[in-house]
């Protein structure tokens, strides 16, 4: 490729015409030019197909770059505040977790299991170190009518002891996500433009009650929608 204001687009292809048709169609498929988003429903096949190529393009590849930056700013603030990341077993011998469905496989002569939540090995691990926390995959073999469902996600998890109630939980996380933002604002703003106009709200005008006064404050929001 160079440089010339005669060619479409500023540039003129050297490549042999074989070459270029190839390229041109991968490159029309997956829409690599382009900044806008590409999520139809149609597209998705190639990106998956194509899906090297599809993350140079902005709207595929910032969500892999806000996940990072989420990330960092999590082990940050959790590092700041005297907790131990801790890294535990995803397979295991039976459920961690009530009413939940277990994905079985076989291990070598027995039956393990992939694991529904670190809250075993959290629960363990404030009892040597207080305060813990992990980033890992959690799975629970359960059906979903929507795209948004529970089968396989990546589990942000926070366990510390010595708390005189639930008062002393919602402060943190509170203050976690106030860190998360402020941080996502200051890096990730490009990126997430393209999604809101406005920057992630603090968490510092949010007020927290009890259920009663939840479940009422959403009735009443329900009613006025109506």
């Amino acid at each position: 490729m160079r440089l010339d204001s005669r060619a479409p687009g500023g540039f003129a292809d050297l490549r042999s015409q074989s070459s270029r048709r190839a390229f041109s169609t991968v490159q029309a498929k997956i829409c690599l030019l382009s900044h806008r988003p590409i999520f139809n429903r149609s597209h998705l096949i190639r990106l998956i197909e194509y899906r090297p190529l599809a993350l140079r393009n902005p709207a595929v590849g910032n969500i892999f770059r806000v996940q990072a930056a989420l990330l960092v700013a999590f082990r940050q603030f959790l590092k700041a505040h005297r907790f131990t990341e801790i890294i535990t077993s995803k397979l295991v011998a039976s459920g961690t977790e009530g009413g939940t469905n277990l994905f079985e496989l076989k291990y070598s002569d027995r039956v393990a299991y992939l694991a529904q939540s670190p809250q075993f090995y959290k629960e363990h691990g404030v009892a040597g170190f207080e305060r813990v926390y992990e980033t890992g995959h959690v799975y629970r073999a359960e059906r979903h009518a929507t795209s948004r469902h529970l089968t396989e996600y990546y589990s942000l998890d926070v366990e510390f002891g010595f708390i005189d109630g639930p008062e002393d939980v919602i402060q943190l996380e509170r203050e976690l996500l106030i860190h998360i933002f402020e941080i996502l604002n200051a890096e990730m703003s490009d990126a997430l433009a393209a999604y809101r106009k406005e920057p992630l709200p603090s968490m510092l005008s949010y007020h927290t009650g009890n259920f009663p006064t939840a479940s009422n404050c959403c009735a009443r929001i329900a009613t006025a929608l109506t």
